[in-house]
């Protein structure tokens, strides 16, 4: 039943393995899994349905099926955005309180709140780690630092984005992550090769105003953990002949050709003011300068190391790659102000590709 056990992480020229470049569900859609509906974990009363693994939590593995998020055998779907690559996730199905009642836990409301949950960072211990290296910066103030990287990315730069707490789990949730234009027809190559250190075709994921959502994409539902699946919409996809192998990846199929998959797929991160309010920011400056309240959101980080945590992490992925502009709380660093000899000592730090 798993006929295409042994995909190596890097895809052969014809295209062959592209469609499961290394692990099921990695970044790519997983055939092998036409219909993955059943609940492997549950509610004691079984009324939500729980994908806990990688199969599920990564891109296409579950087919744009329209009746699937609508499926009224689940009243509410729950994706822990905690779960990892090898299908190990936490979950607390049930709680016993100190009575000795057993409890479920309420499936319709989101008690994690955008899982802000890792270390935070002052602009003084921002500054106090450039200035450790000797890396010439910038401080803006809070009425002109979204203006300002707004517009960085609309000139198709690539930008570390660096803010407030960590999140909790393996996606980018607007705090440790890198950003880019998803209008810009070159940018998902650029990013891949030249940042995240991977092969080109390996898709992206759009980050969306909450308010938005339903203007691009084919939800009508919050996506807060960048876990659900759904299709362009009609209207801003482009009408292509069908090609073979990697010349499917060069059309452009939609207004945001970045993160629309070779199926016209997405996987959607709708950003919430509530809980991401600098990166909600962010995004509405973006929208107002262009009209697109989407952006590319990826995890900061190279291919085989974690997402950073620290300013010290941050400064040295963004000099050992091609990253244009590094953004931590109000400091923000260009790549070509920064010294060569940093840069090269940041490149010395390498990482076993996964």
């Amino acid at each position: 039943s798993f006929p295409r056990r042994r995909e190596p992480p890097e895809s052969t020229a014809d295209g062959s393995h592209l469609e499961i470049p290394n692990q099921v569900g990695d970044d790519e859609e997983a055939p092998s899994f036409p219909r993955r509906r059943e609940p492997p974990e549950s509610t004691a009363d079984g009324s939500h349905l729980e994908i806990p693994n990688q199969v599920g939590d990564d891109e296409t593995s579950f087919p744009q099926d329209p009746s699937f998020p609508q499926d009224t055998s689940f009243p509410r779907r729950r994706e822990p955005p905690e779960s990892t690559a090898d299908g190990s996730h936490l979950e607390i199905p049930n709680q016993v309180g100190d009575d000795g009642v057993l409890r479920s836990p309420n499936p319709t409301k989101d008690f994690m709140q955008g899982a802000y949950l890792g270390d935070a960072f002052t602009n003084e211990q921002v500054t106090a780690a450039c200035e450790q290296q000797s890396l010439p910066y910038v401080l803006a103030n809070d009425s002109e630092l979204f203006t300002q990287v707004a517009t960085l990315l609309t000139q198709n730069k690539v930008v570390g984005w660096f803010q407030d707490r960590m999140e909790f789990g393996p996606r980018a949730l607007g705090n440790r992550s890198i950003l880019g234009d998803a209008r810009s027809q070159s940018m998902q190559t650029q990013m891949n090769l030249k940042i995240k250190q991977r092969e080109s075709f390996r898709p992206f994921a759009p980050a969306v105003l909450e308010e938005d959502v339903t203007e691009f994409f084919e939800i009508d539902t919050k996506s807060p953990y960048m876990l659900l699946t759904a299709g362009v919409q009609k209207n801003i996809r482009h009408n292509v002949e069908q090609q073979q192998g990697l010349n499917q990846l060069a059309q452009i199929r939609s207004t945001l050709p970045a993160i629309t998959h070779v199926d016209y797929s997405a996987r959607v991160q709708t950003i919430s003011k509530s809980t991401n309010p600098k990166f909600h920011k962010l995004v509405s400056e973006f929208k107002a300068l262009t009209g697109v309240g989407v952006v590319i959101n990826t995890s900061f980080n190279v291919r085989g190391e974690p997402p950073v945590r620290s300013p010290e992490d941050a400064i040295r992925s963004f000099l050992a790659t091609e990253m244009d502009v590094l953004v931590m709380q109000n400091c923000i660093l260009y790549k070509e102000q920064q010294p060569q000899a940093a840069i090269d000592k940041a490149k010395e730090v390498t990482f076993e590709k996964d």
